[in-house]
């Protein structure tokens, strides 16, 4: 303790011509630092139940005292009144009239689309089909 609170030194005072000024003396202060940290690891070896490093808990006449955690858990069940709806999911009915080539031509557009519009495009289906539309009437009004 007396090392350790003892401040006289820590600070020296140089002359630096008319001019004098508080400088720390690092030297003094980083040897009281080893004499401290020496002292502990001594102590340490000496004293390992009450100062080393796993120190243990002791109780009287230095016998190990057991420490024990417990927690409780609190739960609350919910019964359900109703018993849940079933989801379900009906396909819708494709057309039956569209033959083999239309359905080659609408996988060929749908494609199109998977390859042309980025994955992360924020645009609603109705505009994509909608820029098709009109792509679709121009080409066939210039046709005509």
């Amino acid at each position: 303790m007396t090392i350790a609170f003892d401040e006289s030194g820590d600070i020296v005072i140089e002359l630096d011509g008319n001019r004098s000024k508080a400088v720390a003396n690092h030297a003094k202060v980083q040897r009281d630092r080893l004499k401290v940290d020496s002292l502990k690891w001594i102590t340490s070896r000496l004293f390992p139940k009450r100062h080393g490093d796993k120190a243990k808990l002791l109780g009287q006449n230095d016998e190990p005292r057991q420490l024990t955690i417990s927690w409780q858990a609190k739960r609350t069940i919910v019964e359900p009144q109703d018993p849940p709806r079933q989801i379900t999911h009906q396909r819708p009915e494709l057309p039956a009239d569209l033959t083999e080539r239309h359905w080659s031509v609408m996988l060929e557009v749908l494609e199109l689309v998977k390859r042309t519009i980025q994955t992360n495009s924020a645009s609603p289906p109705s505009e994509v089909f909608e820029v098709i539309r009109k792509a679709l009437l121009a080409h066939f009004r210039e046709a005509a």
